[in-house]
């Protein structure tokens, strides 16, 4: 697991490496029993300096899957190794089938029985508790989820009320053109009808006159 990055800030993958006296040794412990040499000058465990193990997991490039996994493992390993030192050890019994499928576990991850059960128990109470936080946000989600339904329901509404409007206003609109188009002929009526006036008007004056005359 080749490449390093030098950075002022440690990310979340290495946050757990605090540099303690505990950690240094068994850091180094454990790039060992992963066959790991983190110092290629060295020939030794005798030899090798548990500083330098210790700095070779801070400075990993995570931008390397390897690496990346290497830190995941280490942090697991780490964990479990706390675990067990800080919780009462006792016995109990599991069943072959377990036995075999944790020995395969141990001997594939290089940890130890023991680590590896520690490792896989803090998993897994790791996802209980994750789950256990998603059954306390669920009732929000199922609340929001609501709420964006009912949304939906009255934006349909509103799109309804304004395709209504929409063929309301297409009617006034044809009515107005109509009107507009009928305006032309009702203007020459209006002028016959006053010019059939002025005519009868007329008409009346001269039968005055000729009554008149007559007289």
């Amino acid at each position: 697991m080749n490449g390093v990055m030098s950075m002022g800030r440690r990310s979340n993958a290495k946050s757990w490496l605090t540099g303690s006296l505990k950690q240094k040794k068994w850091a180094a412990e454990y790039l060992l029993k992963k066959k790991i040499l983190w110092d290629t000058g060295l020939a030794n465990s005798a030899s090798r300096s548990t500083t330098s193990a210790i700095e070779y997991l801070k400075d990993l490039d995570e931008s390397i899957s390897d690496n990346k996994l290497l830190l995941q493992q280490a942090s697991s390993a780490w964990r479990a190794q706390k675990s067990r030192k800080d919780n009462k050890q006792i016995n109990i019994s599991i069943s072959e089938n377990s036995y075999n499928i944790a020995v395969q576990l141990a001997k594939s991850n290089g940890f130890s029985i023991k680590a590896m059960v520690d490792l896989l128990i803090t998993e897994s109470q790791n996802k209980i508790e994750e789950l256990e936080r998603l059954k306390k946000v669920e009732p929000e989600y199922e609340q929001a989820c609501k709420t964006i339904g009912e949304q939906d329901t009255q934006i349909e509404d509103l799109d309804d009320e304004l395709l209504a409007l929409k063929k309301q206003n297409d009617v006034l609109e044809q009515e107005l053109v109509s009107l507009k188009q009928d305006l032309p002929l009702a203007k020459p009526l209006v002028l016959a009808k006053k010019s059939e006036s002025s005519a009868l008007r007329s008409n009346r004056k001269e039968v005055r006159k000729k009554i008149m005359y007559a007289k």
